[in-house]
């Protein structure tokens, strides 16, 4: 209700109202499209195996090198 009087009472807000919807509409088609794919096929796949790949190699050469120096002084 508070819409429709207003756009009755002045023209000028008709025109840009009417412009911006349009343009918003399109632009959150293609976003939501773009970005969803995007995210889960790109970003996802990347991280998890770079961040696991390092972590393990750098925990096992620790770990191996602790063992074998605590082995021989005992």
């Amino acid at each position: 209700r508070r819409r429709r009087r207003s756009r009755r009472r002045r023209r000028s807000r008709r025109r840009r109202k009417r412009r911006r919807r349009r343009r918003r509409r399109q632009r959150r088609r293609r976003r939501r499209r773009r970005r969803i794919r995007r995210r889960r096929r790109s970003r996802r796949r990347r991280r998890r195996r770079r961040r696991r790949r390092r972590r393990r190699r750098i925990r096992r050469r620790r770990r191996q090198r602790r063992r074998r120096r605590r082995r021989r002084r005992i």
